[in-house]
């Protein structure tokens, strides 16, 4: 069977609204500039969509506009759920980044610094802001410039953070061993102080 895949134009180029819907998954509107990739699928890889139930398949359409996906009308858990995915394209920007200079990470004296280092590495540049605010994600200064060698023993260490908690106290974290995930005051506490934050 020929098929059809979209994809958007480099997410490098998207601004934020159009970036937040592709890094989600969300609906927006074609554009121009976007194509649509063709390759052929095996019938025999067909045969789960229709045994499972997933008969979602259907013809393409070029001239279907979908939806445009308003990244300003989402909510605090979408934000949430988003800075998460935002944490986890910066450990893939620092992955590129330790693989282009010897196993380093980049130098993060400073929030703006990391951000400066990790950008041609980077997805796109809306990833170092904490969603549905001003704030760019917090460094660790600690780890600036370190050998990933010499961190086997700080691997639960915090590597970027949320500066500020949301409303009920938690926080998002990407620690040193590339986990992300959202923590609470008391978990937070114990966070800084295994990673020699104030």
């Amino acid at each position: 069977m020929i098929t059809y895949k979209f994809e958007p134009q480099f997410t490098s180029q998207l601004n934020e609204n159009q970036y937040v819907a592709a890094a989600t998954g969300n609906a927006r509107s074609y554009s121009p500039d976007d194509r649509f990739v063709i390759t052929l699928l095996d019938m025999e890889r067909l045969i789960p969509y229709f045994t499972e139930g997933n008969i979602n398949l259907r013809s393409f359409d070029p001239s279907r506009h979908r939806v445009a996906f308003d990244a300003s009308c989402t909510t605090q858990a979408f934000n949430q759920n988003l800075s998460l995915i935002y944490l986890q394209k910066i450990y893939q920007a620092i992955e590129s980044y330790s693989e282009a200079y010897l196993q380093t990470l980049p130098p993060m004296p400073t929030a703006f610094a990391a951000r400066q280092a990790l950008l041609p590495f980077a997805e796109n540049a809306g990833i170092f802001k904490v969603p549905g605010t001003d704030q760019p994600f917090k460094a660790n200064a600690l780890f600036s410039g370190r050998k990933l060698a010499h961190l086997s023993d700080r691997r639960r260490a915090v590597l970027f953070y949320e500066g500020t908690p949301a409303a009920d106290g938690a926080r998002a974290v990407l620690l040193v061993n590339g986990t992300t995930r959202r923590v609470d005051r008391k978990a937070w506490n114990a966070l800084k102080k295994i990673s020699g934050l104030d």
